[in-house]
């Protein structure tokens, strides 16, 4: 069941207060930089994750095992007293790296529920019993391993693709409820999720901060944009994994899949 805690502090932006915000897996990585920067915005900002907040912002954190079917079938009455939203990014996300057929299958289960079967059940509930407001935007966290897939995780990469195409399908739909729907590629970033699931003594010197992914990821989102990239890097990664699919799996078969040491989930 979900517990509040609010911790506060100054915001310097004062304008969108009246502004509302919901993001999932907010409390590290990339969700922490989103929550911090909409902070920052002068957004009210809600956050749902299992682990408590690291710092002091001025948002509610509500503690959610995303990973539990029966408390995501709840979440959204209980949210009813924070929204309704204007911004909604389902970024919460999980992964299980290492030799597939060795991989416990309720790993693979939670991975499921956590990356793809939660936002679509909640983006659904959320547009059927008015927790967005008129002309609000919905975000997906999704991967460049949509376009490019990712040897060692199958399982991610599939959750990833599907809440691309789910995103991509409820684009039409969602805009008659006056709800925009946006679906984020993010590169490598330089996360300790990241780094858990990296081969080891991988560099992380080519990954990009998760404040700066944020900030570049934002503003796409809240214009509405079906597709956002956290920069022109990641675009040419995708664009290299549409054009030439067996060349883009080669090399990350040589530089992930064959140097992962350890199963990790």
């Amino acid at each position: 069941m979900p517990v509040s805690n609010k911790v506060s502090n100054k915001v310097s932006n004062k304008e969108l207060n009246n502004k509302k915000a919901l993001i999932t897996g907010g409390s590290a990585g990339l969700g922490k930089a989103l929550v911090e920067e909409l902070c920052e915005q002068g957004w009210t900002v809600t956050s749902l994750d299992l682990k408590k907040p690291k710092g002091k912002l001025d948002y509610t954190f509500l503690k959610t095992d995303l990973s539990d079917r029966t408390v995501i079938d709840q979440l959204p009455e209980k949210l009813i007293e924070h929204g309704p939203f204007d911004l909604v990014i389902f970024n919460a996300g999980i992964s299980a790296t290492g030799k597939f057929e060795e991989m416990p299958i309720s790993a693979y289960e939670k991975l499921m529920i956590v990356n793809a079967e939660g936002p679509m059940v909640l983006a659904s509930q959320f547009a059927n019993k008015g927790l967005m407001t008129a002309k609000s935007n919905m975000a997906f966290i999704s991967s460049l391993s949509h376009y490019t897939g990712y040897p060692g995780a199958a399982v991610y990469a599939a959750t990833k693709d599907a809440i691309a195409v789910y995103a991509k399908s409820i684009i039409k739909p969602f805009s008659n409820l006056g709800i925009s729907v946006s679906c984020a590629f993010t590169g490598p970033l330089k996360t300790e999720h990241a780094v858990r699931h990296s081969p080891k003594n991988a560099s992380d010197e080519d990954r990009m901060l998760p404040q700066e992914a944020a900030k570049l990821i934002l503003p796409g989102i809240l214009s509405g944009k079906s597709k956002v990239f956290n920069g022109y890097k990641t675009m040419a990664i995708a664009f290299a994994g549409w054009l030439m699919p067996p060349v883009v799996s080669y090399i990350l078969l040589k530089t992930v899949y064959n140097k992962l040491d350890k199963n990790v989930f």
